[in-house]
């Protein structure tokens, strides 16, 4: 099948690679978040014609594995994200013991409240970049609700809302802090609970959005708030949550930044495969 369009310039994601020794053709050796598409990783700024084939490679100073990884390919008009095999700097990460018993989720969720995971996010976008110890949330006693995307008009702000419950039970954890993921916002306008109003990389959880950093406490529910400049709409996105031990990541309603009309999405693999090209 024909391009649709030339490529302007694609990145590859990792986890927890933040530098390389040698990328092929220009790339960058630093991994850094690409606002166009919202994927952090090794970006490539060669432009590439249509019916052309080029052989993108990356070198690292170390023994690096292979995993399931975000990428993103951009042309004049339109991206693409998927997941495939790229590197992964991190030794340590872990997952649920097998000899853990799961315990019960006894909260009751809204219709705006993303399900509990019951299975850690093999391969996904979202988690497993972290360099602590990855709970699926049904695991964790913490539910986060998206509660609502409201436009003030007069203002030109778009404030989203959600809220955080931690139950009370022995081994349940206090929230350290948690991460609300967006496409191509990198800014935000305010913040309540000590929020970092910056798009950044949280390492601990391998979550890039912006941090809550104000810690919550057991048998707690609090509210969480953040403020964008312009009318903004949603999407799904990755979020994170990380207790003193573990973390848990899974996908909510959260802000898109893209400029409808300017950048359109369209998705290229859901599952992962290799790229030629």
């Amino acid at each position: 099948m024909e391009a649709d369009e030339n490529l302007s310039h694609w990145v590859l994601g990792s986890i927890g690679c933040t530098s390389a020794v040698f990328l092929s053709l220009g790339g960058n050796l630093n991994s850094e978040f690409d606002p166009t598409t919202g994927v952090t990783g090794f970006k490539w700024d060669k432009g590439q014609s249509k019916g052309q084939t080029e052989f993108y490679s990356i070198t690292f100073d170390d023994n690096v594995p292979v995993a399931n990884v975000c990428y993103a390919v951009k042309g004049g008009t339109y991206y693409g994200a998927g997941e495939i095999e790229g590197p992964h700097c991190i030794s340590n990460v872990t997952t649920t013991p097998s000899n853990t018993t799961p315990r019960l989720n006894t909260t009751t969720l809204s219709n705006t409240t993303t399900s509990p995971t019951s299975t850690l996010l093999k391969g996904h976008c979202c988690g497993l970049g972290g360099n602590k110890i990855q709970k699926p949330f049904s695991d964790l006693g913490w539910s986060v609700t998206f509660k609502y995307q409201k436009y003030n008009a007069i203002k030109d702000i778009t404030i989203f809302k959600y809220q955080i419950f931690v139950d009370s039970e022995e081994n349940t954890e206090a929230i350290n802090h948690w991460v609300i993921g967006s496409f191509g916002c990198w800014r935000a306008l305010a913040m309540n609970r000590n929020g970092h109003k910056i798009y950044a990389i949280d390492r601990t959880t391998g979550v890039s959005g912006f941090k809550f950093r104000k810690k919550q406490t057991k048998s707690s529910t609090k509210t969480y708030v953040i403020k964008f400049t312009g009318n903004v709409p949603t999407t799904r996105v990755c979020y994170s949550v990380k207790g003193c031990t573990f973390y848990g990541a899974a996908e909510i309603d959260g802000p898109i930044c893209v400029p409808s009309g300017s950048i359109r999405f369209k998705q290229i693999s859901l599952s992962p495969r290799r790229m030629h090209g």
